[in-house]
């Protein structure tokens, strides 16, 4: 009888640290779930901020409209392709 209410004993604190790690396990996962989110997140922040400043660029450097003709001329005749 000793040995099997030590067998239970020790069965119970083997089924305990299997659900802490399987806790902690979920905990981690939540954490790097939540860190990837907020990566991606940034990630999106840098781009846009890239898109604004080279709109802000492109505002600041138009180009005239002859310079604009001219470009739009090349561009029909093949620009590169020659």
């Amino acid at each position: 009888m000793k040995l099997f209410t030590w067998l239970k004993a020790l069965n119970d604190r083997i089924e305990l640290a299997a659900d802490e790690s399987l806790a902690k396990t979920e905990r981690l996962k939540d954490t790097s779930d939540e860190r990837m989110r907020q990566w991606e997140v940034e990630q999106a922040d840098k781009q846009n901020a890239r898109i604004l400043i080279h709109a802000k660029y492109m505002e600041k450097n138009k180009l005239t409209p002859e310079e604009q003709k001219r470009v739009d001329d090349w561009k029909l005749e093949g620009g590169f392709k020659q």
